[in-house]
């Protein structure tokens, strides 16, 4: 084989399938990357087996090229040629087990790396009996980083940790909730679908921030009943859908409230981080006391003392007192793009909605703490 890459194709390849890769797995192909080139194109491939992520790269190819590198050894390699015009050529017969690699540029430098066979290399799913369809990356992108944080990273309920894409009509409905606080965004979707649910697992949602363009491109989007696949300009990613139900979240949101109010983004953000300084780690309440016209929000804790903040609002509402988690509050707020966020609320032990106001497509269901 022989084929020449780049120091930028290269790197920015990797940051891509290294999040697919498990280092600690006992496997040791899947310690590896899949390096396919052919025809002046390559494709780099990493996987966990839950977890498929493919990225092309361009390249400069003598020789057909099938192999398995360690994801480690070439990642670190790459990441320390100080010479940012730096290409890298790969040669040798793969048959014996190791290839040469060779620094082309200001740096001198050689080596080799054992290599593994491609016939090793776990295949791709097949996808049977999809559903296919097409979205917005720029909206795609911005829907999980709101339906993200509130899903758990780990739980014996399965379905806890994943994100749900719920389809149905022009629809593209994704929920997230860690039994404590719920996400919802809704998106549209070119096409009209009949419903169907499917799973997708929290890490995988994450590597798919990490790949996703933020702009006006189309993200084909394709599921059967185990497997995901999202195809973008030059990357796919693949992984395997959670197979449990996830809960009936349409009766978890609130339709109706007994009254509202609206406050700064800013403002609050700044105040729920300072009062956060006096929370109980393993219980960080904080304490929302409303008056017309006024929030004041306090935490206390033993070990760590007492304070509030106190800032301006539009509220003409009876005075009442709600406690939440101030992480929960901070996820929440995050989110919201405009300079208010409309606080939505019951009574202070039904579950309060955080969004944009005027604005259904997304927002944050948060149960409040009890009140000591």
């Amino acid at each position: 084989m022989k084929a020449q890459f780049t120091k930028e194709s290269l790197a920015h390849a990797l940051q891509k399938v290294r999040g697919a890769v498990d280092e600690q797995t006992p496997l040791p192909i899947l310690t590896n990357l899949l390096l396919e080139a052919r025809d002046g194109k390559s494709r780099l491939t990493g996987t966990n087996l839950d977890l498929r992520i493919t990225v092309a790269l361009n390249s400069a190819v003598a020789d057909k090229a099938d192999v398995a590198i360690p994801a480690k050894t070439l990642g670190d390699l790459v990441s320390r040629l100080a010479d940012p015009e730096a290409s890298l050529v790969l040669s040798g017969d793969i048959q014996k087990g190791q290839i040469h690699v060779t620094a082309v540029g200001k740096q001198k430098f050689s080596g080799s790396i054992p290599v593994l066979s491609k016939d090793d290399f776990p295949k791709a799913a097949k996808l049977e009996g999809e559903v296919k369809l097409s979205v917005s990356a720029k909206e795609l992108l911005g829907g999980l980083k709101r339906t993200v944080v509130a899903a758990a990273v780990e739980d014996s309920r399965r379905y806890l940790t994943g994100v749900l894409f719920d389809l149905e009509g022009a629809d593209l409905k994704l929920v997230s909730t860690d039994s404590h606080r719920l996400a919802f965004v809704r998106i549209g979707v070119d096409g009209k679908f009949q419903k169907r649910e499917f799973l997708v697992p929290i890490r995988s949602c994450q590597e798919l921030i990490r790949c996703l363009p933020d702009d006006d491109s189309s993200v084909s989007l394709t599921f059967t009943e185990r497997v995901a696949l999202f195809s973008m300009d030059g990357l796919t990613l693949q992984t395997q859908l959670i197979a449990e139900k996830f809960p009936n979240y349409a009766q978890v949101i609130p339709k109706e409230f007994e009254t509202n109010f609206l406050v700064d983004v800013t403002e609050l953000t700044q105040a729920l981080r300072l009062v956060s300084v006096f929370t109980d780690v393993q219980n960080p309440r904080v304490l929302f006391k409303l008056e017309p016209n006024s929030l004041k929000i306090s935490a206390a804790s033993q070990d760590r003392g007492s304070g509030d903040a106190t800032l301006g609002l539009k509220y003409s509402g009876s005075p009442m007192e709600l406690a939440f988690n101030v992480n929960y509050c901070l996820d929440a707020i995050s989110q919201i793009e405009t300079p208010e966020v409309q606080v939505r609320v019951i009574t202070p032990k039904n579950p309060c909605v955080f969004r944009t106001p005027d604005d259904n497509s997304h927002l944050h269901v948060i149960m409040p703490m009890r009140i000591a």
